[in-house]
């Protein structure tokens, strides 16, 4: 595994394809971030096992989440700077860098300011057809059975993780993102309605068209394949592991709907 930052001991974080093997073992490329904070690096698994950094000197290593677009033959990834940077992975080892912009969020609407509530946040990005989306992940951290939140950070008790309470998703952005403004938007409720969106912080992000697979797929909802955290343990006290469901984009009076768990 390549050393690109000096972080130890080598953790990855997330693991995609380019396309299948089976289908071009040639031109199919692993892409994985590891380390933390997380630098990526790639491989031709159908001729190599070897890894190639990614990493320009001018580009910080530090990211938080990448995606592979069949569309446009290109990675993009999203720096912790909230750089959205594109590289050509064609030559198995060089990769070339095609593109790095700060992406300009509305100032009511930043990625990085929180809800009402102390939360954190989590950003994925999807490929929908030839549009890029980010989908912000809004997560409580500690939520009580009847549904009241304790902030971490003020529990006199220090409690919080012996008691194992478990994290919530209580709202989330998608935003499309405009390559010519470096801008993005939050997506109209009749694009939404023609994908379903999957994402995961460990998996690949897909998008699917509703129109094919009616009978499998909701429209306008947002799966969630993995968790915010995995099941980890502070000494013999449970944390992680909740908060896999299927969620709606749209909203019913203002309420987040949890459509299934």
């Amino acid at each position: 595994m390549p050393a690109a930052s000096r972080y130890t001991p080598m953790r990855v974080d997330k693991m995609i394809l380019s396309c299948s093997p089976d289908d071009d073992e040639q031109n199919c490329r692993a892409i994985m971030t590891y380390n933390c904070p997380a630098a990526m690096a790639y491989c031709c698994p159908g001729s190599s096992k070897e890894w190639t950094c990614i990493v320009d000197t001018n580009v910080s290593l530090q990211y938080k989440n990448c995606l592979y677009s069949k569309e446009h033959q290109l990675l993009f990834a999203l720096t912790c700077s909230y750089d959205l940077v594109s590289w050509d992975l064609r030559d198995p080892l060089s990769p070339s860098l095609v593109d790095c912009r700060k992406i300009d969020f509305p100032e009511e609407n930043k990625a990085w300011h929180p809800k009402d509530l102390t939360c954190e946040t989590g950003e994925h990005l999807v490929a929908a057809g030839k549009d890029l989306l980010m989908v912000t992940q809004y997560v409580l951290m500690s939520v009580l059975p009847d549904g009241l939140y304790i902030d971490a950070n003020n529990d006199p008790t220090g409690s919080i993780y012996e008691q194992g309470f478990p994290y919530v998703t209580i709202d989330f952005d998608v935003e499309r993102y405009d390559p010519a403004t470096a801008g993005v938007k939050c997506v109209e409720d009749s694009f939404m309605g023609r994908w379903a969106v999957f994402v995961g912080y460990y998996s690949d992000a897909v998008a699917l068209p509703v129109a094919h697979y009616l009978e499998v797929v909701k429209p306008g909802s947002i799966y969630f394949t993995d968790v915010l955290r995995p099941w980890i343990g502070f000494g013999d006290y449970p944390c992680g592991g909740h908060d896999v469901g299927i969620f709606d984009y749209w909203k019913q009076d203002g309420v987040f709907v949890l459509l299934s768990m």
